[in-house]
């Protein structure tokens, strides 16, 4: 399974999440069964629909899950449309968000609990 965090910049597991989906500066990375890491430039920062674009770079990671502190609902859908899961980050560095994903302490962000875009 891969898990993507949107962060501020790349400092491994110590990385602070970002405060927004669609503007992070790159998207970090980790496989849960081999270990692997790493961070992809969010290509779709600088363009008009950049949480459109966003959403499409991460779908074709092909994770199934991200975690962000705010993300607009239309970016949630697209998200599910790609069969990404969103969750809620509930602390400010990936370490602390990966160790509450993997024991079930993040809470799911479906459309409607967001941003007001599609409500």
């Amino acid at each position: 399974m891969i898990i993507i965090f949107a962060i501020e910049d790349d400092k491994g597991l110590e990385s602070l999440i970002s405060s927004e989906f669609s503007d992070t500066p790159c998207f970090y990375w980790v496989n849960v069964e081999t270990e692997e890491s790493g961070c992809i430039d969010n290509r779709g920062r600088h363009v008009d629909d950049s949480g459109k674009a966003s959403a499409k770079q991460v779908g074709d990671l092909e994770a199934e899950a991200i975690v962000v502190k705010e993300i607009g609902c239309a970016a949630v859908n697209r998200l599910r449309g790609a069969g990404v899961t969103a969750y809620l980050a509930q602390a400010d560095i990936i370490k602390d968000n990966l160790e509450m994903f993997n024991s079930g302490k993040l809470s799911v962000i479906r459309a409607g609990e967001c941003d007001s875009s599609c409500k």
